[in-house]
């Protein structure tokens, strides 16, 4: 612990310093949409057994990001981004300083480096929410869950177009607020004792990206003992030739599995997620974007009697098809 707050605060220091003389400029930029979906209704036996009935629905949403970018007297470029979402709250920043080295980033509710979405192709988004959520006791780990820390290798720097970063957080803590005290800062606010997330990408010929995402958890002590901590990993391939571009991804999701007690039974407890997602996207003309998606949803439970020394395991499947059409009218 001690070591590591010695670097943390040489990190502080070195960004003061680099910021001394710089110049920079602010901008504003963002979105306003308008939405009506029309979702189909299923009656039935659900991954949670549970009756599942959607149907129509409107939504207005903004998005509005305030960034400021500069260059230090040394070369250096830095950039501060924070958004202003449905006129609720301000939140998702971010503090990045790039040089030759690298990018050093600070993120809060920001900087995801999950790529279970990588492979989507669809007209206007993600027809689906394959639920990586904040917490991890139920879907897996994501970075901008937290408030964390991230290194980018050098752009170019690797043949075949190859990124790769990779994302620290110390803690559970989330919100960009700065306390009056340090002790006050990054609270823990939640069970997460720290989380990693890795991320890499490659561009090995034209028109074809590839991608996987890895992340990982521990509890602190302060939850019930853990058998199995939360992990889960993403890979994806996407080609575009001529105006459509078709889409393949897997995730793996291994949430967080409690200790079993020597007198608790084990009744449909969640032990792997596994998703298999591809689809077709193609641009019709500028305007005009239609897709179509398919992705499949396997769950496995595990049910074990509390004097029982086997587990049995059952898997359900759900899929869901989504067709999209999107049209830009411009502005």
């Amino acid at each position: 612990m001690t070591k590591l707050t010695k670097i943390t605060l040489a990190m502080i220091a070195s960004l003061s310093l680099l910021g001394t003389a710089y110049a920079g400029e602010v901008t504003v930029t963002g979105n306003a949409e308008a939405t009506y979906s029309i979702t189909g209704s299923k009656t039935g036996t659900s991954v949670d057994d549970t009756t599942t009935v959607m149907g129509k629905g409107i939504g207005v949403a903004n998005e509005i990001d305030f960034t400021a970018t500069g260059e230090t007297d040394n070369g250096y470029t830095w950039k501060y981004q924070t958004q202003f979402d449905d006129g609720t709250a301000v939140d998702d920043g971010r503090l990045e300083v790039t040089s030759p080295f690298g990018t050093l980033g600070f993120y809060v509710s920001e900087g995801s480096l999950g790529k279970h979405y990588g492979w989507d192709v669809s007209a206007y988004g993600a027809g689906s929410d394959q639920g990586i959520t904040t917490g991890a006791e139920v879907n897996g780990i994501e970075a901008s869950d937290y408030n964390n820390i991230q290194y980018h290798l050098p752009s170019g720097l690797l043949p075949f177009g190859i990124s790769a970063k990779v994302a620290y957080a110390p803690n559970g803590a989330t919100g960009q607020t700065k306390a009056a005290s340090v002790r006050g800062q990054g609270q823990n606010t939640s069970d997460i004792a720290e989380a990693t997330s890795y991320q890499i990408t490659a561009a090995p010929i034209d028109g074809l990206t590839v991608g996987a995402s890895y992340a990982e958890a521990t509890h602190n002590g302060g939850v019930t003992a853990t058998k199995y901590q939360p992990e889960n990993g993403s890979l994806y391939v996407k080609y575009a030739v001529g105006p459509a571009t078709i889409g393949y991804g897997k995730t793996y999701i291994q949430p967080r599995v409690g200790a079993r007690a020597a007198a608790t039974d084990i009744t449909n407890e969640a032990r792997k997620y596994e998703n298999t997602s591809y689809g077709l996207g193609v641009s019709v003309n500028d305007q005009l974007s239609v897709s179509f998606t398919e992705e499949d949803f396997d769950r496995t439970n595990k049910t074990m009697a509390a004097t029982a020394s086997t587990a049995t395991a059952t898997t359900v499947t759900s899929s869901q098809t989504t067709i999209m059409a999107a049209y830009n009218i411009g502005g």
